[in-house]
């Protein structure tokens, strides 16, 4: 687990809550609010559970944070947990297309249903890059952790908007980068040509936003958890630093 996630201290009870732990207000409205994100109920889950939780079956993980937290556990929430465990313990996310797809869903609130293929737009692309990318940080030995087949979905998602430049956030995408083909088409036309872009930037503000918004409500949210060991000092530095590189 990267130690950027969450700073562990000893336990005494790994796998099961702390004798006479708190079950308090905070964390019930942290589990059953349909605003928490992934991130959030990870980071509780495991300083709650330990490193142990993630890889107990979802019907177990829901049992204990129900059976000993009072709470019922949404979907959605589950879903959500769920998919920050799988990014945090495999490739799927950056690999795999169509996980990427299901994943992006999820982490961006839907909930999960594998029967059904829901496309994930620019906005849900963009959360759910920069969500995985504060629980698995990039190696410095391999600073690109997407795949091709993943870069192009994003790519072509933004095509499907009408993006001419992909917003910052998403500059992973290929072939999302249309600014030639403007150019070549409309480059005659100053006018319209500054109407596409202003449109364009507009769009990319629009994107850029919701991630600082979603951002800050983050760190709101892991500086609200009443953890028992670990401290999210590290984590919600590094989110405030995301914040300050996209304002």
């Amino acid at each position: 687990m990267p130690d950027t996630l969450i700073q562990d201290g000893p336990r005494t009870a790994l796998g099961k809550p702390a004798a006479g732990a708190a079950t308090t207000g905070v964390v019930r409205r942290l589990l059953e609010s349909p605003d928490t994100y992934a991130t959030t109920l990870l980071v509780w889950a495991i300083d709650t559970f330990g490193m142990a939780c993630l890889g107990w079956h979802p019907t177990t993980l829901k049992m204990e944070i129900e059976g000993d937290y009072g709470v019922r556990l949404p979907k959605g929430n589950l879903d959500k947990l769920l998919a920050a465990v799988t990014v945090l313990t495999t490739d799927l996310f950056f690999k795999d297309a169509a996980r990427f797809v299901q994943l992006a869903n999820v982490l961006a609130g839907d909930d999960f249903q594998p029967d059904e293929f829901e496309p994930a737009d620019a906005v849900e692309c963009a959360w759910a890059v920069t969500e995985a990318l504060l629980l698995v940080p990039p190696d410095e030995d391999d600073p690109e952790p997407f795949s091709e087949e993943v870069r192009r979905y994003i790519g072509h998602a933004l095509k499907e908007e009408g993006f001419v430049r992909p917003p910052d956030v998403l500059r992973v995408a290929l072939g999302g980068d249309a600014s030639a083909r403007v150019a070549a088409d409309w480059g005659h036309d100053p006018e319209l040509s500054a109407a596409i872009a202003a449109e364009d930037a507009r769009k990319a503000a629009e994107v850029e936003q919701v991630i600082r918004d979603g951002l800050g409500e983050l760190v709101a949210q892991l500086q609200s958890l009443p953890l028992r060991e670990g401290s999210t000092a590290e984590l919600t530095k590094k989110i405030s630093a995301t914040i300050r590189r996209t304002g």
